[in-house]
């Protein structure tokens, strides 16, 4: 994600220009994040075989570049940019913030579909909001989780792609993509996870998903280009609808080469037709350019709240009890399918711009109590005190080295 413009301490100087296209594309991101969990029901609800099943899947394909266009954008910012941890500070107490409240208020059962049925609830109450308190640990939201650990690693990735020529950073990424994506596709006939990325939710995937974007900025062109924004469009297209032919006939087939059982590999992230179409859709809206200015403030507005978008509808307890309790999804089978179109769209843009002006009154508030400037506070002390201790450890290591 792109770091915010702060002094030497803690960020890196914005670029010259603020790239309109990929604030666009951060909050098609979020949008596309919402849809997959909205593809999910609708498959859980259709039955097989039927129209509904079909567009369910379907959409979840399309959908599934989301999280690898996330780690695109933060890797194309974060290999020029000076480290932040005030940044990820932020982000951490967003989470921490978030997860609190909504944990909190589900348990207390201050409002909830399940009238206070205390069966209802799978957990203790007092101790998932404690939990909630150390989102880390708690492993409340997996993508910040692997997120945080790709982003303190982020510098050194960065000092690495620097001191790569161009061939040797190229060849790096082919070797990450073949690895990563293409071996690991065909070790899914096996049903093997062979080199252990994870199907796309580990940190090792986000290093690879780094490389690809840094070369994409050092030796790629940002241009405005109507033509390289329609082509990489294109190729985004070509590419979810072969997988969404593959994933359709899937559905109708026991595929086991070699005897194996085979997973179903379609919507994992690291799925070679899913990564062309993320880097595709990427290099489209680097080349698209966004000159109106109300259309410029609007888009500033969406990427500054849409990780919210992330931590409100996918919390554990709001999407059981509020988002999939709500859906008009929940019966995709009986549904006319302009029908069921027309209640995709109004709810998916329902959740998308509830959460955000959700965030954006949280902002106001924050702002109003000055909350915001005490979480950078709490940040650049915390910076200090790790760097201190970070120092002595180091020093007490070369004395001891030394002796």
């Amino acid at each position: 994600m792109n770091p915010p413009d702060r002094p030497a301490l803690c960020a890196a100087p914005a670029a010259a220009g603020r790239m309109y296209g990929l604030d666009l594309l951060r909050i098609l991101a979020i949008a596309l994040v919402v849809g997959v969990h909205l593809s999910a029901q609708i498959t859980e609800s259709a039955a097989a075989g039927t129209p509904a099943a079909a567009f369910g899947c379907v959409l979840g394909v399309f959908c599934s570049a989301c999280i690898n266009l996330f780690v695109l954008l933060s890797s194309y910012f974060l290999c020029q940019s000076r480290f932040s941890f005030l940044h990820w500070f932020r982000l951490w107490a967003q989470v921490l913030v978030y997860g609190f409240v909504i944990v909190t208020f589900i348990t207390l059962r201050l409002f909830s579909p399940f009238s206070g049925d205390p069966a209802a609830i799978p957990y203790d109450a007092f101790w998932e909001s404690f939990a909630a308190l150390f989102p880390l640990s708690s492993s409340q939201y997996w993508f910040f989780n692997v997120y945080t650990v790709f982003f303190f690693l982020s510098p050194f990735l960065a000092k690495l792609a620097r001191a790569l020529t161009q061939k040797q950073h190229f060849l790096l990424v082919l070797v990450f993509l073949w690895f990563g994506s293409f071996g690991t596709e065909f070790a899914q006939w096996f049903d093997k996870d062979a080199f252990r990325f994870g199907m796309g939710y580990r940190v090792l995937w986000f290093i690879a998903l780094f490389f690809c974007g840094a070369y994409l900025r050092f030796y790629g062109s940002a241009e405005p280009s109507r033509r390289k924004f329609l082509a990489g469009a294109g190729g985004y297209v070509l590419a979810m609808s072969c997988l969404s032919l593959w994933a359709l006939w899937l559905q109708g087939h026991t595929f086991r080469p070699f005897g194996y059982p085979a997973a179903d590999t379609h919507l994992h992230y690291n799925q070679p037709f899913t990564v062309i179409g993320s880097l595709c859709l990427f290099y489209a809206f680097v080349h698209l350019s966004v000159r109106r200015a109300p259309l410029q403030r609007a888009l500033r507005w969406g990427a500054r709240h849409c990780f919210a978008v992330y931590l409100i509808h996918s919390n554990f307890y709001f999407a059981m009890y509020y988002v999939a309790a709500f859906s008009p999804l929940k019966n995709a089978s009986d549904m006319p399918f302009a029908r069921l179109a027309a209640a995709l769209a109004g709810y998916w843009l329902l959740l998308v711009l509830g959460c955000m002006l959700v965030d954006s009154c949280r902002t106001a508030l924050f702002r109003l109590l000055r909350l915001d400037r005490l979480i950078d506070r709490c940040g650049e002390w915390v910076f200090r005190a790790l760097s201190a201790g970070a120092d002595r450890l180091f020093t007490l290591t070369q004395r001891i080295e030394n002796k």
